[in-house]
């Protein structure tokens, strides 16, 4: 998944869908043009959007938008947890992953309790989390989502949301390396094999990573011996990753 931050002009940015979070308590977002505000008002009005916490309803051909559809939120009314916020962007995530959406839209939001840095970096997070999929053993994967690329949007330019999503996103893959080695069978994560990509991270990161891998015959002479009473038994050797 790739992610970016912009603060061009709302009415120029192109996007298969924005997503707005809409409370049953706030005015529409200020930063949406006029006649969109007035279509989702109209929309609401007609009973097909109620803004109640965790409902996604798709608009399609929001007006003075260059944006095919919007992906309306509901927030509720009350303000979002940071669990509640987070929940929220999972579902949209996955409601954008099972649809045509390509490139979709975030517009931030300042008026929640969570700082644009905070919603930029979990955010972040959480979608590269909620994206994930495990398809080794499978005969018949189902098929690959469309969504690549999210832009998280904002009228001010702000330098630290660069870093926000850069760094969400570096947590969300390794999380998601982490569910990798605990979906894999024994007969396949053996201590070599993880030695292997521990080494393998060390190269792709050598600039901030290193990694030690102590042999079983070094744990014996460093007097660990019931690391290695454990493995003697093992048809693969023991091996101790160290970062």
């Amino acid at each position: 998944m790739d992610f970016a931050v912009s603060n061009r002009p709302l009415e120029k940015s192109k996007a298969d869908a924005l997503v707005v979070l809409l409370g049953k308590k706030n005015d529409l977002p200020q930063a949406l043009p006029s006649a969109t505000r007035e279509q989702i008002s109209q929309f609401t009005k007609a009973g097909d959007f109620n803004a109640s916490k965790g409902q996604l309803v798709w608009l399609h051909a929001p007006q003075d938008l260059n944006a095919d559809r919007l992906l309306l939120v509901g927030t509720g009314d009350s303000p979002l947890s940071d669990q509640g916020w987070l929940s929220l962007v999972h579902k949209a995530t996955k409601t954008l992953a099972s649809s045509p959406v390509k490139q979709a839209m975030w517009l931030l939001d300042d008026t929640h309790t969570q700082t644009l840095e905070w919603q930029v970096r979990e955010g972040s997070r959480v979608v590269e989390e909620s994206t994930y999929r495990f398809d080794n053993y499978r005969s018949k994967p189902a098929p690959a989502s469309n969504l690549a690329k999210l832009t998280f949007w904002h009228a001010e330019k702000d330098t630290t949301l660069t870093k926000a999503h850069k760094t969400g996103k570096a947590v969300g893959l390794g999380v998601n390396v982490a569910r990798d080695l605990g979906n894999l069978p024994p007969n396949d994560c053996y201590p070599e094999y993880l030695a292997k990509r521990a080494r393998q991270l060390a190269k792709d990161y050598e600039k901030k990573l290193s990694v030690k891998v102590i042999s079983h015959a070094q744990a014996e002479k460093m007097g660990m011996g019931a690391f290695c009473a454990v493995s003697r038994s093992e048809e693969h050797t023991s091996e101790l990753q160290s970062q």
